[in-house]
């Protein structure tokens, strides 16, 4: 089967063949209604005497000089060659007739629309049409026509130009040029014979203008070129022919550009060539041979054997010729100070399209109805656009993979209902066809115009459906006016209109403003008139002017469109061949990787710096933001975890200059999705962890949203604190953020929806996607919050070690000095790994009795800047700033059944010194000896003796129980006040908003958790359990370990919730659903279990403890407050600590 031709602006020759056999009417020319001619005109001009006629056009007298020879005939040896100027002649040249056409076949359809029937070789002429006075004197402006008629057909005398210039006093010229084969025969790049004539014979008519207008009353100073359909195709063209440079000043191309992605190698043509030789007996070893054989073929013999050896659906393209158009003639256009560029910044430029472009589409597809089964007149089904039409174009235009296939045709349907009727089927189908062959190529021409240069460029779009078109035939599904439309409106309604049909006296305004507008631009540059600006400058705010009745202004046309085709596509096809993928941010352009996950690509963009290098000054200060860059920036490897503690050999992993980021985007990356975003805060107590060791594939390709996984500084490097503006501390809360925004500004260049950010995180993470939920400088950065096993609430917010341990890195490590300034230079110039280990020493100091704590060395604080108060004060006051960002946000939060499996770790330094066997259990005495008083000194910071038998009491069996059951009492302390509480107050403050409130506990125990050492005691699922389930279990389980479908189940169930919460604020999707919302009154949550349920009130009793008892008891308490010893900083207040680091690093 021949290949579809998808370009009407380089035609098929099967289409026109259809458009005739089906009775298409194409009117041309039709007889001029309102020019009647009233005398002769001779004048005397450098290459000699001309005479024309004189004619009176709407009372206005234009004179009309028909068929001037430009070049000379190029018959014989001339065929196949570039044409030879005329030059002069003797006596008097008699131009009072239209002359013949170039050499094409008539129909019989078209024979009484064109004024001269007769066809040749001697076709290179032109014609001049002159308003009143021919004055040296009086310069008047000059436009150029180029007809159309895909290179194969067409003709000057189908353009009378009387009226339009007798509308606005300019001069108007129309052009023949050399057609089909005797203007484009290619006999390939190693022949003489490398096509091109029709180009060249329309260069030489311009420089005959050039050369000759002054003549004529003419500006050789003020000429524009202008065209429709090929003949916009060649004027495009000839702007960017450096050997056009000084010829004319402006460009006006109607419905054709040649800036279109189309292979130019020419071997359709060349083969096209043999083909007509070998049918001639023209057949030569040599290919000049053969030419020379073909030049003494007689015209309608080659001609009619030149359409025979045409396959049924020829693609015409131009091709690489060595002269004309160089290799690297569109390469060139982005490179400064280049000839094309240098030819095109010489212009002003005009260009636009009609609204029904497409119907063209229905010739082009009239020949496929049979083998794809459809009936074109009734509609375009989305399947022939996408199995047929859609690869036909990938292949013939971009060569990409089966990928791009997919990713148009969901681009061009996806705006279509789910159940589309046939007539949106349709329109999809003629975007696609009207973008590919017209849009497109036009839009991008006038981006490089107005990028590159300064000279004026403008848009339109012809959106009026006259009362009567060119192209005759039209299929009931077409939308808006079809190709050539607007040529009546350009070149005068009552010339074009037949008789028997009238223009409306809207449509005469319309072709007013419209023949004033091009010849306006002829004359200044700008279409307006003195008193009017509707129609702006394209520039980069991409302006346009709708030619409709009445006319209207507008910004981007076809905005999302254009920007998936000039983007994404092409970068899609590249990726296909490297297996790299390059997006363009505000930054600069960024390299990634594509990677096939579970039979799926996904690119990830690894490694990429959000902030400057946190090193030097830059050391316990926020962060800086990333400058641009100019080079592409290479991410396709991970980059080093921030400093934390690691082995030895490791130690080249981890870096102070550790600010990066990496993002997971469904192959392929499309500016025009949208998607949701989720970036993920890892856990580890904000002392350890980094971004990298969470892999985002497999969610960002189960849920079509983009996965972004972020580094953050730690332990002393991301919280030391100083409690002072020198070294406020929480920079690590800084880094998130300072990440989060940029993530907001740049994500669109990954095809992320900027307003579409939720922020997830675990254990730590989770503290810290809560705790940016209530940052009021974080307004509009996010709209959702996930927090999986972690609170801004946790019970540790109270606790003030970070200033402690602050003060002890100071002194051990000799910098304290007299002043802050001193202070922070002696820690500055200090090698990080020395920082580290004077941190590690204080973190793991040897354990005592009196020593044992429920919290670790260092963490977020409140600073009374970042976060203006205690999160616990602020939440109970709706008026607070930190209360209106938290309830601004949707939020999803929840715990494990077993995250108090975390004890044991707490607990094992201490074995020896309580005299317990943490493994065999947790004795009831160690909750009311050790636990109880910490929580009492450490958290409420009060001499309470019955608040530590309180909690004592509630932890307690009733009776005498089993150690597993004391166990499982303290791990129930443990848990409850490490993240259970502290989550479901949060839930309380949050569910009082108007935005969405979810609650979950995940109680199903892995077949393989994160955290392996695991104490036969502990029941439920343990801390961070859950991160597999979000991440699709095939990221995290060892290949050694099986999944269950009962797991692959749950894992798909519980990454949908998450996804949907992350889409649309709500888990069940875009309406109700099984999974409850969380309220005050009923308390619902959703238990994630192998078998999913419902339920509500979770640990009701010892939740009320601590919500009501335990307040009661610390107002009693209250005026016995602990004294204590800290006095280097003030006691503001520790967010969140969580165990011993190295614990929880989530692999």
């Amino acid at each position: 089967m021949s290949r579809l031709q998808v370009f009407s602006i380089y035609p098929t020759i099967g289409p026109l063949n259809q458009m005739q056999s089906a009775g298409v009417r194409v009117f041309c020319l039709l007889l001029l209604s309102t020019i009647t001619q009233t005398s002769g005109i001779t004048i005397s001009t450098r290459i000699g005497r001309i005479e024309g006629i004189t004619a009176d056009v709407n009372n206005v007298t234009v004179h009309q000089f028909l068929g001037i020879p430009f070049a000379k005939p190029p018959l014989g040896e001339l065929r196949f060659r570039k044409p030879e100027p005329y030059g002069n002649w003797t006596g008097t040249l008699k131009a009072t007739a239209f002359g013949p056409s170039c050499m094409q076949d008539f129909y019989e359809n078209d024979k009484r629309l064109i004024p001269n029937l007769n066809i040749t070789e001697d076709c290179l002429q032109l014609n001049v049409f002159v308003p009143g006075n021919i004055d040296k004197r009086n310069w008047r402006a000059v436009m150029v026509w180029v007809h159309g008629g895909g290179f194969t057909n067409g003709q000057a005398t189908m353009f009378n130009g009387s009226y339009l210039s007798s509308r606005s006093d300019v001069i108007v010229v129309t052009i023949n040029y050399r057609l089909n084969v005797f203007g484009f025969l290619y006999a390939g790049m190693d022949s003489n014979y490398k096509g091109h004539y029709g180009l060249f014979d329309q260069q030489l008519a311009f420089k005959w203008v050039k050369d000759n207008i002054e003549d004529f009353g003419g500006n050789p100073h003020i000429i524009t070129i202008f065209g429709e359909s090929a003949g916009g195709v060649s004027v495009t063209l000839q702007s960017i022919l450096a050997s056009n440079l000084g010829l004319f000043q402006r460009v006006i191309a109607e419905s054709g550009s040649v800036l279109m992605p189309v292979d130019l190698d020419g071997t359709q043509t060349s083969e096209l060539t043999k083909q007509t030789a070998k049918l001639l007996n023209c057949s030569r070893a040599n290919m000049e041979d053969t030419i020379a054989c073909l030049q003494t073929i007689d015209a309608p013999s080659l001609m009619a054997n030149y359409f025979k050896a045409m396959p049924h659906f020829f693609k015409f393209s131009f091709t690489f010729a060595g002269e004309l158009l160089i290799h690297s003639l569109f390469n060139d256009l982005a490179k400064n100070n280049s000839p094309p560029l240098t030819m095109l910044r010489s212009l002003d430029v005009i260009a636009g399209t009609n609204e029904g472009e497409a119907g063209l589409e229905f010739f082009d597809l009239l020949g496929y109805q049979k083998p794809w089964k459809f009936n074109v007149s009734k509609g375009i089904p989305e399947r022939i656009l996408c199995k047929h039409i859609i690869p036909m174009a990938n292949a013939e235009i971009y060569k990409g993979c089966d990928d791009l296939n997919g990713v148009i045709c969901d681009s061009y349907v996806k705006n279509s209902p789910t159940s589309a009727s046939l007539q949106d089927q349709t329109q999809a189908a003629m975007d696609f066809y009207a973008d590919i062959s017209m849009n497109y190529p036009t839009f991008q021409f006038l981006k490089i115009q107005s990028d590159k240069t300064t000279m004026n460029t403008y848009q339109y779009t012809f959106d009026h459906t006259p009362t009567w078109e060119l192209i005759q035939e039209r299929p009931s599904w077409l939308r808006g006016p079809n190709h050539a439309s607007e040529l009546a409106f350009v070149f005068g309604l009552k010339d074009w209109y037949p008789r028997d049909v009238q223009p409306t006296s809207a449509e005469l305004v319309l072709s007013h403003q419209m023949m004033d507008m091009w010849t306006n631009f002829a004359k200044t540059g700008n279409p307006n008139n003195g008193n009017t600006s509707l129609w702006r400058p394209f520039n980069r705010n991409n302006h346009y002017l709708s030619l409709d009745i009445p006319l209207k202004s507008g910004v981007s046309l076809y905005g999302k469109r254009m920007e998936f085709l000039l983007k994404d596509v092409p970068e899609i096809a590249r990726a296909c061949k490297n297996q790299t993928y390059v997006v363009s941010t505000s930054l600069g352009k960024i390299r990634g990787t594509i990677v096939e996950v579970d039979s799926q690509k996904i690119v990830q963009f690894r490694k990429i710096p959000y902030a400057v290098p946190p090193v030097g000054e830059l050391r316990f200060a926020k962060p800086l933001p990333i400058t641009p860059w100019n080079e592409t920036m290479d991410s396709t490897a991970f980059g080093p975890s921030c400093m934390q503690t690691v082995n030895k050999e490791d130690s080249h992993l981890v870096s102070e200059d550790c600010l990066h980021l990496n993002i997971y985007a469904p192959f392929p990356v499309l500016l025009s999705s949208e998607k949701p975003v989720m970036i993920w805060i890892h856990g580890g107590g904000f002392t350890s962890g980094q971004g990298k060791s969470t892999d985002g594939s497999r969610l960002s390709l189960k849920g079509d949203v983009i996965v972004v996984t972020i580094n953050y500084r730690l332990n002393v490097f991301g919280f030391f604190s100083m409690g002072n503006p020198n070294a406020r501390g929480n920079f690590g809360l800084y880094d998130q953020q300072l990440a989060i925004k940029w993530v907001y500004e740049n994500i669109h260049a990954f095809g992320g929806d900027p307003n579409k950010i939720t922020l997830f995180g675990e254990s730590a993470g989770g503290v810290s996607t809560t705790i940016q939920g209530v940052i009021p400088s974080n307004v509009g950065l996010f709209k959702r919050v996930i927090g999986e096993s972690g609170s801004v609430l946790a019970r540790r917010d109270y606790q003030t070690k970070t200033y402690e341990t602050s003060k002890q890195i100071i002194k051990n490590i000799h910098c304290e000095k007299s002043s802050d300034t001193e202070i922070l230079g002696c820690l500055r110039s200090q090698n990080a790994s020395v920082l580290l280990q004077t941190w590690q020493q204080i973190d793991w100091k040897k354990p005592s009795k009196a020593s044992y704590s429920m919290t670790t060395s260092i963490g977020p604080i409140t600073d009374g800047e970042l976060i203006p108060e205690s999160p616990e004060t602020a939440l109970k006051n709706p008026k607070s700033s930190m209360y209106r960002q938290f309830t601004s946000v949707d939020l999803l939060v929840g715990t494990n059944t077993a995250d108090s499996g975390l004890l044991y770790f707490n607990l094992k330094p201490y074995a020896q010194i309580f005299n317990i066997n943490v493994t065999e259990g947790v004795p009831t005495r160690i909750v009311c000896d050790e636990m109880a008083p910490s929580i009492v000194r450490e958290i409420f910071s009060i001499k309470c003796p019955a608040l530590a038998e309180a909690i004592c009491k509630q932890y307690s069996p009733k009776s005498p129980a089993t150690l597993q059951v004391q166990s499982q009492m303290a791990a129930d302390l443990y848990g409850d006040f490490l993240e259970d509480v502290p989550t479901i107050k949060s839930l309380n403050y949050h569910a009082q908003s108007v935005k969405s409130t979810f609650q979950y506990l995940f109680s199903h125990r892995p077949n393989w958790e994160i955290i392996g050492d695991r104490p036969p005691w502990l029941v439920g699922a343990n801390h961070a359990s859950e991160i597999p389930f979000v991440f699709g279990l095939k990221s995290f389980y060892p290949p050694t370990i099986p999944i269950t479908q009962e797991e692959e189940t749950l894992a798909e169930r519980m990454m949908k919730y998450w996804i949907n919460f992350a889409r649309y604020g709500n888990p069940n999707g875009n309406s109700s659903g099984y999974w409850r919302p969380y309220t005050v009154e009923e308390r619902d949550y959703l238990n994630l279990d192998l078998n999913i349920t419902m339920s509500s009130s979770l640990y009701k009793d010892r939740v009320d403890f601590w919500t009501t008892t335990v307040p009661d008891i610390v107002r009693q308490c209250q005026p016995h407050s602990v004294n204590s010893s800290t006095t280097f900083l003030p006691n503001s207040l520790v967010l969140f600590v969580n165990v011993l680091a190295v614990i929880c690093i989530l692999i």
